[in-house]
């Protein structure tokens, strides 16, 4: 029993032993959580003095942050307002270079209609010059034609003229100065009952003026040499002028006549020969222009 209480005795010892070591070693691990906690508490100071700082810190930046919020939303609604009154001039200003280049337009339109106007009354009035034109130069080459008929017709009365100017044995100019003279006289004449006594008169008067200084063999070539060139010169004329009337080049052209004779039948009362009566002349054809009434359709 004493055994047991002996054993008993060691075990409780050893528990009181090992109850002492783990007491020691819970102060140990005691103080050395202590130790920790102190430095934690001083980290925690730590951190709670620098999370003030940073709450004090941020307080100030909000306050710096408000204050340019402040700033920026006074800038923001300047430059809003500024925006705001350049988008209504801008606005204003196309608004009125709309209306100039709608008022542009309309008077581009009017005046683009009173050119088209004038351009279509401009092509009629073309049209009606053109048509009065076509009915201008038909009776431009009737005329011509006509006038080409009157030259052919000359033309024998022309050859009977420069034969009577050889049968008379002079040059065709002192036969037409002759027939003038005839012509006045018998203008100046109050009766045409002496038509023979005038042309006595004359011829007379200009045979007594004309006194040959060559004998007739000689007068006669020289007539007839005169005559010829006489009739060669009317006959290239009546060439030409029958060449320009075969081509009419522009209807308002001028055309020499060639004589024009007034027909009349005299008789000659010693020779009993027939001469034709009449007035060389020369001149010009203008032909004029009638004035157009234009037409309207």
């Amino acid at each position: 029993m004493l055994v047991n209480l002996r054993i008993h005795v060691r075990v409780l010892y050893e528990k009181q032993k090992s109850l002492a070591d783990k007491v020691e070693t819970s102060e140990l691990l005691a103080e050395n959580r202590l130790e920790r906690l102190s430095d934690k508490d001083k980290q925690i100071g730590e951190l709670s003095q620098w999370i003030s700082d940073l709450k004090r810190q941020l307080e100030q930046e909000q306050l710096r942050q408000n204050l340019k919020l402040k700033d920026v939303k006074h800038a923001a609604e300047k430059e809003k307002v500024e925006f705001q009154n350049e988008k209504e001039r801008v606005v204003a200003e196309l608004e009125s270079e709309k209306r100039a280049l709608q008022r542009e337009l309309y008077e581009s339109r009017h005046e683009l209609t009173q050119l088209q106007n004038r351009l279509d009354k401009s092509v009629q009035e073309t049209a009606n010059v053109i048509d009065n034109f076509k009915f201008f130069y038909e009776d431009y080459l009737r005329l011509e034609q006509d006038l080409s008929n009157i030259e052919r017709e000359l033309i024998p009365i022309q050859k009977q003229f420069l034969q009577l100017a050889e049968t008379m044995n002079i040059d065709p100019e002192e036969l037409q100065r002759k027939l003038e003279e005839i012509k006045e006289a018998l203008r100046k004449s109050k009766s045409h009952k002496n038509i023979k006594d005038v042309f006595d008169k004359v011829l007379i008067a200009a045979d007594k003026d004309h006194t040959p200084q060559e004998d007739p063999a000689a007068s006669s070539s020289g007539g007839s040499s005169n005559s010829d060139s006489f009739t060669k010169g009317q006959l290239r004329l009546s060439s030409s002028s029958k060449t320009k009337q075969r081509e009419p080049s522009c209807p308002f052209s001028q055309k020499l006549l060639f004589e024009e004779l007034e027909h009349g039948s005299l008789k000659e009362a010693d020779e009993n020969v027939i001469v034709q009566k009449g007035t060389l002349k020369r001149s010009k054809l203008r032909v004029k222009i009638p004035k157009f009434q234009w037409k309207t359709r």
